[in-house]
């Protein structure tokens, strides 16, 4: 199964053929989430920004041209967030969104993360950062592998579960649990109300998460020690 991203980079190339822009004397800088949404909105599998996206970098051609868009922002979930334990937290990133045009190089994606997350680090403080893989969209994290980043699995912090529990609205909408029990507490209902109102509930593939490591040798040794979930064998494409 191919990913989302390399579907629409091939169905892009199809219908708007380019040349494949070189990878030297490409560069990475701060852009706006507007900027940033330009790459995601069309290549992206999620096609969508967090709202609560902190920080925007893309991917230049030696000439200026936009070519690759990453977004930083809170991770979902505190588990995500404290993958190095509480006291690491706000050094904790994740890297929610990330895509690059159809007619870059091969080796720009890996190069892009990279530099990105440096990037990152420097101008934010952060040191640990979280990104995901989503079975959905027909992931394994190929770039994450190819840039050296440490998988943790599937379902970390619910009980080594893969799957997780989603609520769907009438309108095709959904709920995940943590929003739910919010919705139960701030209401004073139950999933009883919700059911009688046409709510359903469905079951999906949680999402592999990688972690990546940021700073000295002696600041990643430390944050290794931290690391609260063991280094898992990279998974393979079906």
């Amino acid at each position: 199964m191919k990913a989302h991203q390399r579907l629409i980079r091939e169905d892009r190339a199809r219908s708007n053929p380019r040349p494949v822009v070189p990878l030297e004397g490409c560069y990475v800088e701060q852009i706006d989430r507007a900027t940033a949404s330009t790459i995601i909105l069309e290549y992206e599998w999620l096609r969508s920004v967090p709202a609560n996206a902190t920080a925007f970098y893309g991917l230049r051609s030696a000439d200026g041209e936009l070519i690759g868009a990453s977004v930083f922002g809170p991770t979902p979930g505190t588990n995500s967030q404290n993958v190095c334990g509480e006291e690491n937290r706000e050094i904790t990133i994740g890297l929610v969104r990330g895509a690059c045009v159809h007619y870059v190089h091969q080796h720009a994606p890996s190069y892009f993360t990279a530099a990105a997350v440096r990037q990152a680090a420097r101008d934010h403080g952060w040191r640990v950062f979280v990104a995901y893989q989503d079975e959905r969209a027909g992931e394994c994290g190929t770039i994450y592998q190819a840039c050296n980043w440490i998988y943790i699995g599937a379902g970390t912090g619910r009980g080594g579960s893969n799957y997780r529990t989603l609520y769907v609205k009438p309108d095709g909408s959904t709920f995940s649990s943590r929003n739910m029990r919010r919705l139960y507490q701030r209401t004073g209902t139950s999933w009883d109300h919700y059911e009688a109102l046409g709510w359903s509930k469905t079951r999906e593939p949680d999402k592999g998460k990688y972690v990546w490591l940021e700073g000295s040798k002696t600041e990643k040794r430390r944050l290794r020690k931290k690391l609260r979930y063991p280094a898992l064998p990279y998974p393979k494409r079906d």
